[in-house]
């Protein structure tokens, strides 16, 4: 199109093209001003133009001085006859086997690569986190077993272990963390489990290279409520990668203080297994 209608020189157009740009001078200032620089040009030439005429009727000569006429001939001209000599017209003579062809032009198909795109939605990447119900179950089990053992359910993993011997008290050692089928009261998160799931769903983020790489899955992170109800010895059991695991540790890392588990009328530690699941919606 020779005369496209949108005007790419308005106020509109160069405030989006020249938008985070110097528009104090430049390239913005002739664009902006280009239809006043365009009416000066056209008047100037007019003037000029108009200048020229009429300076070339004040210094032409006045038609009253001029006398038109034919000056007389001395002695008349005799003109000889003079042969004419024919003139032969050039034949240009083409080789043979060269035809002239007419030169064509082919049409270009135009292709509108813009009118092809279609724009890609982003996909929705939420991290989610479990429920209530699903993080009670992840409470050690009711069996006391020696050393760390880990048992696994459907809604979540615990561990739980001591260093007693048989069924006796189930005391063991006192700094290792005692399993639930002695203890009292079980930890909880100030709130309970409601506010723990509330505090892992506006914290959680899901990192932005597992988004990229379309990663997801369950993270299990082991930890152990202390006897002041401190979050400690922070353990990623099963990870999935692309940041998944260090962003369920530094969720649980930040937990505040919990109310610790009671056994035998004291605070004991209490182990855990918490699993977070990271799903692209």
């Amino acid at each position: 199109m020779l005369f496209p209608k949108t005007d790419v020189n308005r106020v509109e157009w160069l405030n989006l093209v020249f938008e985070n740009r110097n528009q104090s001078y430049g390239a913005y200032i002739l664009r902006r001003d280009s239809g006043n620089y365009l009416l000066k040009a056209l008047l100037f030439t007019f003037c000029l133009f108009g200048t020229g005429i009429l300076l070339s009727f004040v210094f032409s000569p006045k038609q009253g001085n001029f006398v038109p006429g034919v000056a007389p001939l001395e002695r008349p001209m005799v003109l000889d006859d003079i042969p004419i000599i024919p003139i032969q017209e050039e034949q240009t003579t083409q080789p043979k086997g060269e035809e002239a062809s007419p030169k064509t032009v082919e049409d270009v198909q135009q292709v509108n690569f813009a009118g092809n795109a279609k724009p890609v939605e982003d996909n929705l990447v939420t991290a989610e986190v479990p429920t209530a119900a699903q993080i009670a179950q992840s409470l050690i089990g009711a069996d006391d077993v020696k050393g760390t053992l880990a048992t696994s359910g459907e809604n979540g993993i615990a561990n739980s272990g001591s260093d007693g011997a048989g069924a006796g008290t189930g005391l063991g050692s006192e700094d290792a963390p005692v399993g639930t089928a002695f203890l009292e009261m079980m930890p909880e998160f100030p709130g309970g489990m409601a506010a723990w799931s509330n505090f892992l769903t506006k914290n959680l983020r899901y990192p932005a290279a597992a988004a990229e790489a379309g990663i997801s899955g369950r993270v299990l992170v082991s930890f152990v409520v202390e006897r002041n109800g401190e979050i400690s010895n922070l353990k990623v059991v099963r990870g999935i990668g692309g940041g998944c695991d260090e962003e369920a540790m530094r969720v649980i890392k930040k937990s505040p203080f919990w109310k610790p588990g009671i056994q035998n009328g004291r605070a004991v530690r209490v182990s855990y297994i918490m699993p977070v699941v990271f799903r692209m919606q």
